[in-house]
């Protein structure tokens, strides 16, 4: 393994997944939940992905939270929740864990991640303790980086969802731009080191029902959210594939002309995956791996190697 780029993956459920996993050094399972009463779930088949993910020569992590868990995080006591998540981690055979906290933007949320962090790390000191974070200060800003920095070996940045179902006009899900922006914040504003900085990749797009980038949609979209393995349908129904060469991310435009969908590919994926290179970040990770078809995550390794 000491020979493979640090590239990781998120993974809901790897029966799904038609990639080789020996690609990635690191998988991540997604998601360990709290229901309704505060109690964690684990995620479903947990030690089978365990056991996919070494067998793969890959380490296991499990992401605790996902999309709108700051709420639950929230209410959570901190010692009990990090008892639990202890006890799945040593139970099923993961070798870390990602807090995955969207967003801890209540009041007293920042202090209640410090101190989830911190209660994790003093329960499982030799393992690995990750968080997802995301790419601009919107969120950003909730998040106490001086005091996480000594208790994370890494955090991976949301480096996508620029641009969704939530915004007023219709734009890329992941440009270039927002990748560079992204890293300049964790490395400038935030001060955090390049070598615990893991830059997000997409294996996912987003459409809009609107004519060009720039314009409100005119309602929603029905191709809101699509894996990139699937994009293939859309191009036999005659959706035509551009380029925005400013941005170096592909798109699709309906055969109507009302509607457009922003992806990414190989040749962008490559494009991101050079500059974390050149930025002198730890590596890149994908959301989602069975989003893919095999090609976005071969051009991630390709161009880390080279």
């Amino acid at each position: 393994m000491s020979t493979r780029p640090f590239l990781l993956a998120y993974a809901v459920d790897l029966t799904r997944a038609t990639v080789p996993l020996s690609r990635f050094s690191h998988l991540v399972h997604a998601f360990a939940l709290l229901d309704s009463q505060g109690k964690l779930q684990a995620p479903h088949g947990a030690s089978a992905f365990c056991r996919a993910a070494q067998a793969a020569q890959a380490v296991p992590l499990v992401a605790i939270g996902g999309a709108e868990s700051g709420a639950a995080f929230a209410k959570a006591p901190t010692a009990p929740l990090a008892d639990a998540i202890a006890q799945l981690v040593r139970e099923q055979g993961y070798q870390g864990v990602d807090i995955d906290w969207e967003f801890p933007d209540q009041a007293g949320s920042p202090e209640k991640l410090v101190a989830l962090a911190t209660a994790l790390r003093q329960r499982l000191p030799k393992l690995l303790l990750t968080a997802a974070v995301p790419g601009s200060d919107w969120y950003g800003k909730h998040y106490d980086s001086a005091a996480l920095l000594p208790l994370l070996d890494w955090v991976n940045i949301m480096a996508y969802d620029f641009s969704g179902p939530w915004s007023p006009t219709a734009g890329h899900n992941a440009p270039l731009s927002f990748c560079q922006s992204a890293l300049r914040y964790w490395t400038e504003q935030r001060q955090w080191p390049k070598d615990k900085l893991v830059l997000g990749l997409a294996a996912y797009g987003r459409g809009f029902q609107a004519a060009r980038f720039g314009d409100k949609p005119t309602g929603k979209s029905a191709q809101e959210e699509l894996p990139f393995r699937e994009l293939g349908h859309l191009e036999r129904a005659g959706w035509k594939r551009q380029r925005d060469a400013t941005e170096q991310v592909p798109y699709l435009t309906s055969p109507a002309g009302n509607a457009i969908f922003s992806y990414d590919d190989p040749l962008s994926i490559t494009a991101k995956v050079a500059l974390a290179r050149r930025t002198g970040v730890k590596g890149c990770f994908f959301w989602e791996l069975s989003q893919d078809d095999g090609s976005l995550s071969a051009a991630a390794q390709k161009a880390w190697q080279h």
